[in-house]
């Protein structure tokens, strides 16, 4: 709990018009239950020195709190536009807050309200992303802070971390050619990218000596001419599919000597 004061210094004086009075600090941010001082002082003589202060017109801020990041979503898909908002709850000193908006360490967005109302109020951030498969998996914190200055330590507090689910379609590496001996043993391999985990599967002429090792690992062993052909993987999930094609030679006899 933080409240704002404004110090009045009097001083009586019966011989002069303008009244050289100083205070340090003219006002004081201070957490509930904590000490403060000012100063009041004057370079001439008076008849009596005290003190007032502005009770009427505390400015307070009660447990400033963050109500997390809303979202409601089934399904965000790369590509899309999405909104995350973050509820801060019971802050005065509007115009003094600031909302900062993190990916994971980045800083992305910083928002400032202008406004002078003193009485403790609900707020409301928004940060639009457009959303893409990078963003799949990051954390997202929304950080508040009164920027309170000199006058007193700037409270900050943070979110819990809203982590994205970005589904996006599978990608796969390029097609390509290749080319073995007889007799050789070789693998081919197909890594699909993509969320929801990709669907994998293989087209390839059928021989005994070609297995499917793991989901995405096919391996001939000794190869023959009738390995030779196409080899396709297919990726596929919710949102989309990927092909690609590897086109086998078989060449010569390996020679080996006794």
């Amino acid at each position: 709990m933080y409240f704002v004061y404004q110090f009045i210094c009097c001083c009586c004086f019966t011989t002069i018009t303008e009244y050289p009075v100083k205070i340090t600090p003219n006002e004081l941010v201070l957490q509930y239950g904590g000490p403060a001082s000012a100063i009041c002082t004057t370079t001439v003589a008076h008849d009596g020195m005290g003190w007032e202060a502005s009770l009427g017109g505390i400015s307070r801020t009660e447990n400033v709190t963050i109500l997390d990041i809303v979202t409601v979503y089934i399904f965000i898909s790369e590509g899309q536009q999405h909104n995350l908002q973050c509820e801060i709850l019971n802050v005065a000193l509007v115009g003094k807050l600031q909302v900062n908006w993190y990916q994971d360490d980045k800083l992305l967005l910083t928002e400032t309200f202008n406004e002078s109302k003193a009485e403790p109020q609900n707020k409301t951030s928004t940060l639009t992303l457009d959303l893409k498969k990078e963003h799949n998996k990051a954390n997202f914190t929304c950080e508040t802070e009164l920027l309170l200055g000199q006058q007193g330590q700037n409270p900050k507090v943070v979110s819990a971390p809203y982590t994205t689910n970005v589904q996006y379609a599978p990608s796969l590496s390029e097609s390509d050619t290749r080319e073995i001996n007889t007799g050789e043993n070789f693998t081919l391999n197909c890594s699909a990218n993509g969320n929801p985990l990709p669907k994998l599967h293989w087209e390839y002429p059928v021989a005994a000596n070609v297995n499917e090792t793991t989901r995405e690992r096919l391996s001939i062993t000794e190869a023959t001419s009738t390995n030779a052909g196409l080899y396709i993987c297919s990726a596929t999930n919710e949102v989309g599919s990927a092909t690609k094609t590897v086109t086998l030679h078989i060449k010569g006899i390996i020679i080996t000597h006794s």
